[in-house]
């Protein structure tokens, strides 16, 4: 069955996987380039003939990219500086597909950078760290925080108490000891509760885990229930409540010293976790290599130094289509 025989036959997009999403706006992105050369073309053929979801994720964001939408959306980026300036697109197409909006703005995000879903999250943060940036924070009390990438972080101190809530990400807290105010932290439905001491929380995807560098903390989960962490101990709580026991790790807290360190694990959660400080699209074109297994430690600061060094060291080819879309397999 040919791409176009596929695309006779809907297929509703909720159901289309998402890492097949990503790679047709890649794909769609780099077709638009006239410096596309034949070996490429040739890839996106093949890439483009695995499936139907893969032919049915293509149509969908060609016809979006080539709809007048993404040219208003555009503007509308552009006059509150969001983007730099307008995406070349190709002739336009006279009809439009109804609920690709969304298909649309994921163009202009990638394009511009702006990552809207975050926007609210930043309008409840006192702090906040853009995309591979650290910020640092010192509270009124003495506490120190550091921030990691696409984090936020509220606080709120008085002579009585000492409030503070992670909004979204990843932080290192080093809390100044005053037994008189324990220091309270809130992530999504659990509560951290110290009086002084050294610990990181990172809160992803609905999961929370706390790792305990100094000291010891005493986490609550959204039940009630209580768990007392030492020096050296970790706490994972999942989206559905499950709490978890777990050592410490090198991983939990090299970033704080600006690196990121794999453990023999799969290629997938590498990638993920270099989702976070890249502005773009990291997008694997081959599932076959997501369980490859990968160690090191990497500089935090250049994902896309880490990704071409992977990519030699796994023997996958790379390719970076403009600032914002890399390619892998």
């Amino acid at each position: 069955m040919s791409a176009s025989d596929r695309h006779d036959q809907p297929m509703n997009d909720s159901a289309i996987p998402e890492p097949i999403l990503q790679a047709a706006i890649a794909w769609t992105i780099r077709l638009d380039d006239p410096t596309i050369d034949d070996a490429e073309l040739a890839c996106f053929s093949q890439w483009l003939e695995q499936s139907d979801a893969h032919a049915q994720a293509f149509h969908l964001a060609s016809d979006t990219w080539q709809g007048g939408e993404v040219a208003e959306v555009a503007h509308l980026l552009l006059a509150a500086g969001g983007i730099s300036h307008l995406p070349r697109r190709p002739r336009a197409r006279p009809h439009w597909r109804k609920g690709m909006m969304g298909l649309a703005a994921s163009l202009l995000l990638v394009i511009g950078g702006l990552w809207q879903s975050d926007l609210p999250l930043r309008w409840q943060s006192d702090t906040w760290a853009g995309v591979g940036k650290r910020e640092e924070v010192r509270l009124a009390d003495g506490t120190k925080v550091l921030l990691n990438t696409q984090s936020g972080l509220a606080a709120h101190l008085s002579p009585s108490v000492r409030d503070a809530r992670l909004t979204k990400g990843e932080a290192f807290f080093d809390v100044a000891r005053d037994a008189g105010r324990p220091f309270v932290l809130r992530v999504g439905k659990e509560r951290v509760r110290v009086l002084g001491t050294a610990f990181n929380v990172r809160y992803r995807e609905g999961r929370l885990q706390v790792s305990v560098r100094e000291g010891h903390v005493e986490v609550e989960n959204a039940a009630g229930h209580f768990e007392h962490l030492l020096a050296g101990q970790a706490l994972s709580i999942g989206p559905d409540g499950a709490l978890r026991r777990l050592p410490t790790s090198a991983s939990d807290f090299a970033w704080v010293d600006g690196r990121l360190s794999f453990e023999n694990q799969p290629l997938r959660e590498v990638l993920d976790e270099l989702g976070y400080y890249y502005s773009g699209l990291i997008v694997p074109l081959d599932d076959d290599v997501l369980d490859l297994p990968v160690s090191g430690n990497y500089r935090m600061d250049d994902p896309q130094r880490v990704l071409a060094s992977l990519a030699e060291i796994l023997g996958i080819r790379l390719r970076n289509l403009g600032p914002w879309v890399i390619l892998l397999g």
